[in-house]
């Protein structure tokens, strides 16, 4: 998948072979690989010029309640945000809880949400696992940066794995050593072989070539902001696709990569102890500085909801088993539903090949946000806990996302 963020830089996602072929605007069947057209906004507190993840809450999301997909879109409210983040390089874990973020010789810290790279302290604290001994230190800093996303929303830690780090920075190397032949590089997350530092044709070949277990081998998320982790990684969740593998809280290996006009993170599936009657929101309840809109520029570009592009920052959630029968989007305090579009592996309007990756995920979004306002959502259903029902707030800020 392609997404082009500020300065022309492009986002990417592969595909899993695992969810089957979802081979979409070039992608190569096994491998995959989605293309897109468009530019992000440039704005927020993320480094170099991409999209920021801005929010603060008390709270995280993965709580009573749960969700479950009905098809169909435009019904009912809708919702966006995106999760507080800061992110620093270290050579330890990081810790979210939901204090403000600050790096350590042993790791960063990051709030169950933050403020931009604030926020107040009011909550336990999860503390990650430290990254690996020798960990490159941009690597260290996309895992520290994910991880204070994910452990406030309640998808819990990723793991940095070095096979992981070998395959992304392989196909980071590879892209810069070709940038100038376009026969090598046409096709996102491709590698054709006979070009420079060829490693694999897929992604998940290239992780298994790193010594990764060939039965976790999943997908890939790049951009081409250049070695800058602190910008790639908010500049992905501000979006509907490439978020889906990066905060899925059943998905927890991660590696990254670096060089001249590329960041990859390649994803594992891993070995996840989040249990499978766990609920993730996202925004996560109380988070607040929610961006208030999404431009829709990724590819395949999302289904549109009924206003068109811009539309709100997307709200997703995360249960296994998913069956939705009832999703609300209101300003808090007032009970009128606000028009939105539901996508989740039943809607029609999925684009064909997608659904795979809505097997525990749903989306919600219809038109922008208001800034600094309150939205309240609601999501009624099923899902493999017993019946969900599952109601939160959060709040924007006055910036776009993506």
């Amino acid at each position: 998948m392609r997404v082009r963020a500020s300065s022309n830089k492009w986002i990417l996602l592969g595909v899993a072979a695992a969810l089957g072929s979802l081979d979409c605007s070039g992608g190569n069947g096994g491998g995959g690989g989605f293309n897109s057209s468009g530019t992000d906004d440039a704005g927020g507190n993320a480094s170099s010029s991409g999209a920021s993840v801005a929010g603060s809450a008390s709270g995280g999301a993965s709580g009573a309640g749960s969700t479950s997909g009905a098809s169909g879109s435009s019904s009912g409210g809708s919702m966006n945000g995106s999760s507080g983040s800061g992110s620093s390089s270290s050579s330890g874990g990081a810790e979210a809880g939901s204090g403000s973020s600050s790096g350590s010789d042993s790791g960063s810290t990051g709030g169950s949400g933050s403020s931009g790279s604030g926020g107040s302290d009011s909550g336990a604290k999860v503390t990650c696992p430290a990254a690996p001994s020798g960990a490159p230190a941009n690597a260290v800093t996309a895992y520290t940066a994910l991880n204070q996303i994910r452990v406030p929303a309640g998808s819990g830690c990723m793991n940095l794995v070095a096979d992981l780090d070998t395959s992304a920075q392989a196909y980071c190397s590879y892209e810069a050593a070709n940038s100038s032949n376009q026969s090598c590089v046409a096709t996102a997350h491709t590698e054709v072989m006979g070009c420079t530092g060829f490693t694999g044709a897929d992604v998940q070949t290239r992780e298994v070539a790193a010594g990764y277990p060939q039965s976790l081998a999943y997908t890939e998320v790049a951009t081409t902001f250049g070695n800058n982790p602190a910008a790639a990684v908010p500049s992905w969740i501000n979006t509907v696709y490439h978020r889906i593998p990066l905060l899925d809280p059943w998905t927890v290996d991660m590696g990254y990569g670096g060089a001249t006009g590329c960041d990859a993170i390649d994803i594992g599936q891993g070995m996840s102890s989040i249990p499978t009657s766990t609920i993730v929101v996202y925004p996560y309840d109380g988070q607040t500085n929610v961006p208030t809109s999404f431009s829709g520029l990724e590819g395949p570009q999302p289904p549109a909801p009924s206003g068109g592009y811009p539309s709100s920052y997307p709200v997703n959630i995360y249960a296994k088993a998913l069956s939705v029968t009832q999703h609300v989007l209101t300003k808090a305090g007032d009970s009128t539903p606000l028009d939105h579009l539901w996508l989740d592996m039943n809607s029609s309007n999925l684009q064909s090949g997608l659904q795979g990756y809505f097997t525990d995920t749903a989306f919600l979004y219809g038109a922008p946000f208001a800034a600094n306002t309150k939205y309240q959502v609601q999501i009624v259903g099923t899902y493999s806990g017993g019946t969900l029902k599952k109601t939160w707030t959060f709040t924007t800020g006055s910036s776009p996302g993506s």
